[in-house]
């Protein structure tokens, strides 16, 4: 109420005439006026609500993390069981080869039937691997007697040039002079003399 208004006489007089209240009348008003500052159970019961979802979230959320986690380390694990992938395999036999360059003076690989073989020639013999995994031995052509005995002829036969013939590698053998030739024939590999083509002084058939 400002100072320019004025209580109506009327109001002014009724208003002394309240008698005071009494103490018991009192204590009821604050107690009630408690009664409505204080959370009800509705409130209560909401907030435990949140706190009930809050806490059912993060269960989710841990356990979301958890069967993440084991399912990026146990790809294989689906529905519960493990199953067991095969080793991968390397494309190439290189590292396998890798130990066996030191006694191989040179190398050449051939595709026999669909199927590529490496051959690894070394002083007095051929080595032929598989070329692709498991990479395994296929077997080795050895010439070295053949050379021995042409140190030792009294005469050489007439000269026979390798024409026509799939020539994989001319090489000349270590502390010799004879000139030699790997020929892919339609059995497989065989080792002759460049000048002497009508006879293998070795021979492998490839399966």
């Amino acid at each position: 109420m400002s100072d320019n208004e004025e209580l109506d006489p009327a109001l002014a007089n009724a208003l002394r005439d309240i008698p005071p209240a009494g103490a018991a009348l009192r204590d009821a008003h604050i107690a009630a006026a408690l009664a409505e500052m204080a959370p009800s159970r509705r409130s209560s019961s909401h907030r435990m609500r949140i706190l009930t979802g809050v806490a059912a979230a993060t269960v989710l959320a841990v356990g979301g993390l958890s069967f993440a986690n084991r399912d990026s380390n146990s790809p294989g694990m689906a529905d519960g069981t493990e199953t067991t992938r095969p080793p991968k395999t390397g494309a190439s036999c290189a590292d396998t080869f890798s130990g066996l360059s030191t006694e191989a003076e040179h190398s050449e690989s051939i595709t026999h039937q669909g199927v590529e073989y490496a051959l690894l020639f070394r002083d007095g013999a051929v080595d032929v691997y598989v070329a692709t995994p498991p990479c395994t031995s296929v077997g080795t052509l050895d010439y070295s007697s053949s050379l021995s005995a042409r140190a030792n002829e009294a005469a050489s036969p007439a000269e026979q040039i390798c024409n026509g013939q799939d020539v994989v590698h001319q090489f000349t053998s270590a502390g010799d002079n004879y000139s030699l030739v790997a020929i892919h024939t339609d059995d497989g590999i065989s080792v002759r003399f460049a000048d002497r083509c009508g006879i293998d002084l070795a021979t492998l058939a490839l399966p």
